[in-house]
């Protein structure tokens, strides 16, 4: 169902440079093709440089540039941009600040994060952005939030986020609710809340949300803790007020970056270590309140390494994956737009697959 066109780099790290990861696509108002990713020193090192790049067609990348000067060597953010519906680009993510050269922001022993707080911009050329805006927090906790910010079609503003220990553990954090921050006046304010919870000692991770063509909102997320039902989505028929409780995807990978696809079916990009082809799959679902209805299942990107030093694709391992956060995007002449980190023996950086939708 999903024909390769083309391959290659929006970003080739150079040998011994920094990494890149994080990578999301969006459409901006002159349609060209905008590309966030980050670059740091390595990966889980508390120096995050957010970036944008550009192409014409999703094949040539060019004029990269940091989305916020002013932050670098300051403060660390992890963000990603989004479309609007007015075809604005939002930019929204979390942040640390940065304490001292060369700290982590992931700590192993601790299985938690440096403290955080999201962040927020807008654009409505997708070439500059908006100073930054800070949120804090719910509840104390550190927030992992690789999803950006959905603006509904009613302009109300929606970020969510999984709480993590931190470092310091200065108290308890329960990691079992997806919380989400919702703004109903432009992002003066947020109202937090909670989109679900599941029984146990868990976490929830790379978490996604979006509003489909007929209004419902699709929130997604892996729960690495979870063998059986690792990939669960979470479904609103009121515009987010309420959620099903959560509904196996049934893709049994790691990931579930979400893309609306249609008026009711959605594009999920995620990545497959544990079995079948290892690499970037892409899934097409019409979730329901039952069942999420997939409609395809493929591999879009096979990788030589799924870690690097050869240890599990467990999440404990996660600072040691060799390759990771996809993220697709349906392109203006309907083609899709893959991106996604990875390094592998022979390149690493951010790589794009350009891929044709082909209707069985």
């Amino acid at each position: 169902m999903f024909n390769k066109i083309a391959e290659g780099f929006v970003y080739k790290a150079p040998k011994g440079g920094k990494v890149a990861c994080g990578p999301r696509a969006a459409i901006c108002a002159d349609g060209r093709i905008v590309c966030s990713y980050m670059v740091q020193t390595q990966i889980s090192q508390n120096d995050f440089v957010p970036m944008v790049a550009y192409s014409e067609n999703g094949e040539t990348w060019s004029g990269a540039k940091p989305i916020w000067p002013q932050w670098v060597g300051e403060k660390s953010p992890f963000v990603s941009v989004r479309n609007t519906p007015d075809g604005a680009v939002s930019v929204a993510g979390m942040f640390f600040e940065i304490d001292g050269e060369g700290e982590m922001f992931w700590s192993n022993e601790a299985n938690g994060m440096k403290e955080n707080k999201l962040v927020w911009g807008m654009s409505y050329d997708g070439v500059n952005f908006s100073e930054p805006n800070v949120v804090d927090l719910a509840y104390y906790a550190s927030s992992e939030q690789p999803g950006g910010m959905l603006v509904k079609k009613d302009g109300e503003m929606i970020m969510i986020y999984a709480p993590y220990d931190t470092i310091k553990k200065k108290h308890d954090v329960v990691t079992n609710k997806l919380i989400k921050m919702t703004s109903k006046d432009n992002g003066k304010t947020f109202e937090a809340g909670i989109i679900g919870s599941v029984e146990g000692d868990v976490h929830f991770a790379e978490s996604w949300i979006i509003e489909l063509g007929n209004g419902k909102i699709v929130v997604s997320s892996w729960m690495p803790d979870s063998k059986d039902a690792p990939d669960v989505y979470f479904l609103s028929g009121d515009g987010g007020e309420s959620f099903t409780q959560p509904i196996d995807m049934k893709i049994g990978g790691q990931s579930t970056a979400l893309e609306p696809y249609g008026d009711d079916m959605v594009l999920v990009s995620y990545n497959q270590r544990a079995s079948g082809t290892v690499g970037v799959w892409l899934a097409l679902g019409k979730p329901g309140e039952q069942s999420f209805n997939l409609l395809a299942n493929e591999p879009v990107w096979e990788a030589k390494l799924k870690t690097r030093s050869n240890k599990s694709e467990d999440f404990d391992n996660w600072t040691d994956y060799a390759f990771g956060e996809p993220h697709v995007k349906v392109l203006p002449d309907g083609n899709l737009l893959v991106v996604f980190w990875c390094l592998q023996p022979d390149e690493c950086g951010i790589k794009y697959v350009k891929l044709a939708m082909q209707e069985e």
